[in-house]
């Protein structure tokens, strides 16, 4: 597991794809760290198909992804050397891909390719259409009780702290998302406004630890 995603119905622990997407992972990373989703709604819904959010206008049209903020000449390599909105696609061809339900993926700009920034998306079912349009960067783990085992890069007192969250089932909280999400307009625009991200805690960060750079 890498972090708690914190929302209005509950929380949903997410296992991010760090390896196949390093350049989507660092940035949820970093504004889930910066609480830089907080408020943000989930403001589109497709029945059975995706639920949007990471906006924080609200809008639709709004994010930008932590490149944006990077000084000229970037930072110690693990930035581009200019500031940049979008970001490009990764992961396409390999393990990552939109079979499960409860994947997440970085939304484009309408349909432009290589346009990632802040918002996602959750698949609500298998996408197999998705693959190789959209980065798939992880995804919402369901089981009902995580079990640490010896393999995890996360302290037990980590695990501790924020035991409460860590022990909701991800499937539960997302078909409580589902249903609060339900009514929407003719632009399948979500029309409960309370539908949204409340925070995040990061229990694992490659980056910061200095295990993985960009």
């Amino acid at each position: 597991m890498s972090l708690v995603l914190h929302t209005s119905e509950g929380n949903l622990p997410i296992l991010l794809y760090f390896r196949e997407c390093p350049k989507a992972c660092f940035n949820f990373l970093a504004l889930c760290a910066s609480d830089y989703y907080d408020g943000c709604q989930f403001y589109r819904h497709y029945a059975d198909i995706l639920l949007q959010t990471g906006d924080p206008t609200n809008t639709g049209k709004g994010g930008e992804s932590v490149y944006a903020a990077v000084p000229e000449g970037g930072v110690e390599h693990s930035f581009p050397a200019t500031p940049q909105r979008y970001f490009d696609d990764e992961g396409f061809g390999g393990a990552t891909q939109h079979n499960k339900r409860g994947t997440l993926s970085m939304a484009h700009r309408g349909t432009k390719q290589n346009t990632n920034a802040s918002q996602f998306f959750i698949s609500l079912q298998p996408q197999k259409e998705f693959d190789n349009v959209y980065t798939c960067f992880g995804e919402i783990l369901t089981q009902h009780r995580y079990v640490p085992s010896i393999n995890d890069e996360i302290s037990v007192g980590t695990l501790i702290e924020v035991g409460a969250e860590i022990g909701e089932s991800g499937e539960r909280v997302l078909k409580a998302l589902e249903a609060a999400a339900a009514e929407v307009d003719e632009k399948n625009g979500v029309l409960n406004k309370n539908v949204k991200i409340t925070g995040a805690t990061v229990l694992y960060n490659p980056f910061a630890e200095g295990v993985m750079s960009l």
